[in-house]
């Protein structure tokens, strides 16, 4: 049974969590609320699996999604397939400041080695905000393999465009409680046997504990390194990073 569509003349996006049945002949088809979904993929749908751009038959069946469709009184429409791994991820590049490094760039964008070695191609135009050595400067000014601060912005294609990049830490405030958060500065301190360094974001200081568990290579971890974090805040105050990757500073 199909989920019956939303009786609006206008166009409506919806999203939901669901699981790839099968692609077939320009669809894909999905188990969403209990019940069987087919949305059409259209030129401009966006797939994401493991961090990266994929094409629909990288989806197999049972996978775990999140999509987002377009809904009108023809049917679903196909916006974005998004797997687990790539959902909080692709979530922080739309709405946190990301580290990375410069590593090409024509007319649609600029694209990025994220500090996690993912790559991701930023929308730039006349609107970002570029900053060189903390002063206002021009996109023609960036240069392949600079490392790089990026906050992004949603486009409504679900392309993200640059907000703001820079060549310094973006400061970025720590997430509250039971909200996974990113951070990003420069190591002024890392005592490897406790896990814990501190890290310095324009007037901001943080002290931040590496999870056993955590995700990253803390060998890089030495001061004067840029690091990208995914923190969260514990019970008693502290900030624990369960991912962090670091990218070295053009100072060393």
């Amino acid at each position: 049974m199909l989920l019956l569509l939303a009786c609006a003349s206008a166009s409506q996006a919806e999203i939901y969590s669901a699981k790839v049945i099968r692609v077939e002949g320009g669809m894909m088809v999905f188990q969403a609320n209990g019940t069987e979904l087919q949305a059409k993929i259209e030129a401009k749908t966006h797939f994401w699996r493991r961090r990266a751009v994929v094409d629909a038959f990288k989806f197999n069946p049972g996978d775990g999604v999140t999509i987002n469709v377009r809904v009108n009184e023809k049917g679903y429409f196909l916006r974005e397939v998004i797997d687990s791994e790539s959902s909080r991820w692709l979530g922080f590049i739309r709405k946190g400041v990301m580290l990375g490094t410069l590593r090409g760039g024509d007319k649609e964008g600029i694209l990025v080695e994220l500090a996690d070695g993912s790559r991701y191609k930023y929308r730039l135009t006349e609107n970002a905000t570029v900053l060189l050595g903390g002063r206002p400067a021009k996109s023609s000014d960036l240069r392949q393999g600079m490392v790089v601060f990026i906050k992004g912005r949603t486009t409504s294609t679900l392309d993200t465009s640059v907000a703001t990049i820079s060549d310094t830490p973006l400061r970025t405030e720590p997430p509250k409680k039971d909200e996974p958060g990113t951070l990003v500065g420069e190591v002024t301190e890392f005592d490897s046997e406790k896990r814990v360094l501190n890290l310095k974001n324009g007037d901001l200081d943080s002290r931040v504990v590496l999870d056993k568990l955590s995700v990253g290579d803390a060998s890089r971890l030495a001061a004067k390194a840029f690091v990208w974090l995914v923190v969260e805040r514990t019970d008693s105050g502290l900030l624990r990073a369960v991912e962090f990757h670091a990218v070295s500073s053009p100072k060393q």
